[in-house]
């Protein structure tokens, strides 16, 4: 399928590309949508006013459909997404960051999935060996949430990564985007998700691997930053600390062990104890060993 046509239209495809000092990186992510397959797209690079050479970048492409935004998001990533999504004139809105890049037919492939809201697929983790070459590393194996979207994402945490997602943009305008709490910098992707889901957004998942996502570098959550996300989350969608699911409890743990805060780790273990039961302060150390085997590998 090289034309445009999806089920007889022909459906625009907004791509936001929000970006601060990754001009090292935003040449490859620029250049991965210049070469899709599927040609009826925009190109919205919204820059938080970086001090590199990144507008010098983005003015070299010299395309007409490509945007270039200035904002001071003040460190809140959501605010340059929203400015993206506000500024979008597609049916659809692809998000894709800076470091991260796709495969020429990502496009295509998602919206073989037209008549979903929500589009997502496999993506895997790279390394820049130089600056021409990169090395592929492990699939993220995003896990698929197309069944009970909303009671999955609740109960299980993130799966979506934000480069593989393309959304329907009314779906985004009656949510009003993303949320830009600064207690959320770090989890405003999944908190979208969420209430995409809760909105009624159908999912669609893909299994194939359509984009790639930077290893290291920034993407590394700092843990007194994934303590205010799960604080601001656990207060957004949970009554009380017995309803927060057994992923939360084990970002808190994995973060107090981090900062090596052994008191309130502790009392936190024991709270898991009192506050649901002894077989969910299992389940919660369960998933942080394997977590951390995970990684090892």
């Amino acid at each position: 399928m090289k034309h445009n046509s999806v089920n007889g239209t022909d459906v625009q495809v907004s791509i936001v590309v929000p970006t601060y000092n990754h001009a090292t990186h935003l040449g490859r992510a620029m250049r991965s949508v210049l070469k899709q397959t599927y040609k009826n797209w925009e190109l919205i690079v919204v820059d938080n006013h970086s001090t590199d050479n990144t507008e010098a970048l983005v003015q070299s492409f010299n395309s007409s459909r490509i945007k270039y935004l200035k904002i001071q998001n003040h460190g809140v990533i959501a605010a340059s997404r929203n400015a993206g999504i506000k500024a979008a004139k597609g049916e659809w809105v692809a998000f894709l960051d800076a470091d991260d890049f796709w495969l020429e037919d990502k496009i295509e492939y998602c919206l073989t999935m037209y008549n979903m809201d929500f589009v997502y697929h496999q993506v895997m983790t790279y390394k820049v060996k130089n600056e021409d070459r990169v090395e592929l590393l492990d699939s993220l194996n995003c896990r698929d949430v197309s069944n009970e979207p909303y009671k999955n994402l609740l109960e299980l945490g993130p799966a979506p990564q934000t480069s593989s997602v393309m959304v329907k943009r009314h779906c985004l305008l009656a949510v009003s985007g993303f949320d830009e709490h600064p207690d959320l910098v770090g989890g405003e992707d999944y908190d979208l998700w969420l209430r995409l889901a809760q909105f009624g957004c159908k999912f669609g998942f893909l299994t194939s691997v359509k984009s790639y996502y930077l290893t290291g570098g920034n993407h590394v959550t700092a843990p007194h930053r994934s303590l205010s996300i799960v604080d601001y989350l656990s207060e957004k969608y949970f009554k009380s600390f017995d309803q927060t699911p057994d992923w939360m409890h084990k970002s808190v743990i994995a973060s107090n062990i981090k900062l090596m805060r052994f008191s309130e780790l502790f009392r936190y273990t024991k709270d898991i104890f009192l506050k649901k039961s002894f077989t969910s302060m299992i389940k919660v150390y369960f998933l942080l060993f394997r977590s951390i085997i995970k990684k090892g590998q």
